[in-house]
């Protein structure tokens, strides 16, 4: 899990707009997942920047 204070503040922006919650203990983060079954004892967390595009809106 990578906190991240742009994804936090965009986070409080849509919460101060109105949008509703309803799970106070959770924090803003990004998280990447596979499950392919390897051990992961040893595996540091990434420690570089992620970098994103822009957000892509849908109904």
């Amino acid at each position: 899990m990578f906190g991240s204070v742009t994804i936090a503040t965009r986070h409080r922006e849509f919460r101060i707009a109105g949008a509703g919650w309803e799970h106070p203990a959770f924090r803003p983060h990004v998280t990447i997942s596979v499950d392919d079954r390897r051990e992961l004892d040893g595996v540091a967390p990434f420690a570089g920047d992620l970098v994103f595009g822009g957000e892509i809106w849908s109904k």
